[in-house]
């Protein structure tokens, strides 16, 4: 009986040794004073600790594609040896939004041995893809942003409010390279709010 009454004393004496925090009651709405867009938190000490914050939440809708088929071919008479679609991305959002890739994966286990190149400059037996924001397809490898294996944070392209933009897969490949098998590209892309 001892141990339970000294159990119950000491559980007593913490209790008394903590202040007691609570939350006072919320200000009416447009009334002014701390507190009209936050929460006061009050002790028994006789200080006040107040808390003031708001909850704003952004709701991010941006439009991307899932899928992009493009070609590579070095009979292209340009720098640029891909054909592809444009891919238009576009910002719903009311917060300007940065759309970047986050990840790529790449299968070149058809292509024979070829290699990929993660800055655009090709030996003879490599392939090198990226995205270039433009309004019509690129003839020039300018501006590109080159995929590469893996974990990556490359920025495609800056969106305000309500606004829209245009990106095109650009690439080449060198002179080895075989030109009638495929490849895959994986590119994650992702958005944030700046």
């Amino acid at each position: 009986m001892k141990k339970v009454l000294a159990g119950w004393l000491s559980a007593a004496l913490i209790l008394c040794a903590c202040p007691v925090v609570f939350a006072a009651e919320k200000l009416p709405a447009g009334s002014s004073g701390p507190g009209t867009s936050g929460v006061v938190v009050e002790s028994n000490d006789p200080k006040d600790i107040e808390l003031h914050g708001e909850i704003e939440p952004t709701i991010l809708s941006v439009t991307v594609p899932s899928y992009i088929p493009f070609s590579i071919s070095r009979s292209l008479p340009r720098a640029n040896k891909v054909v592809s679609p444009r891919i238009e991305v576009a910002n719903h959002s009311s917060v300007p939004v940065s759309v970047y890739v986050a990840d790529t994966k790449i299968d070149l286990s058809r292509l024979g041995g070829a290699t990929w190149s993660e800055n655009g400059d090709v030996g003879p037996n490599q392939v090198a893809v990226g995205l270039t924001s433009a309004q019509s397809e690129p003839e020039s490898l300018s501006g590109a942003q080159w995929l590469q294996e893996g974990k990556q944070e490359t920025e495609l392209a800056r969106l305000n409010p309500e606004d829209a933009g245009r990106l095109f897969v650009v690439g080449t490949l060198g002179e080895s390279v075989p030109e009638n098998r495929s490849f895959t590209v994986i590119a994650t892309l992702m958005v944030h709010a700046q």
